[in-house]
C-alpha cells in the first residue's frame, strides 16, 4: 500500500517538527545551564512549532515543574490507511 499525498504531507510535516523540536530542545538544555531563570522563558516548543510549519498559532503546556512540554496532534484523513500509517518502518 502507498501513502496518499496529503498523508505523506503531513508525515513529513511531523518529522520536520521533530527535528526542529531535537535541536531547540538542545538550545534549552544549554540554556538551562548557563542560566536557569533565563530559560524559563525560552519555549522551546513553540519554537520549533513555528520553524517546522510556518504557524504562529501554538497553544503552550508545561509539566508539573513548569518546564515546557512538547504537545503533539495528529489529524491524519487517511482513506483507508490507518494501520498503514500506525506500522513501524525498518
Amino acid at each position: 500500500m502507498r501513502l496518499k499525498h496529503y498523508q505523506e504531507k503531513v508525515l513529513k510535516e511531523l518529522k520536520e517538527y521533530l527535528v526542529s523540536l531535537s535541536e531547540f530542545n538542545v538550545k534549552y538544555e544549554k540554556a538551562l545551564e548557563f542560566d536557569a531563570d533565563m530559560a524559563k522563558d525560552y519555549n522551546f516548543p513553540k519554537r520549533a512549532y513555528e520553524q517546522a510549519t510556518g504557524r504562529a498559532i501554538y497553544h503552550s503546556k508545561t509539566n508539573g515543574l513548569q518546564e515546557p512540554l512538547p504537545d503533539i496532534y495528529l489529524k491524519v484523513p487517511t482513506g483507508g490507511g490507518k494501520n498503514f500509517i500506525g506500522l513501524p518502518r525498518h
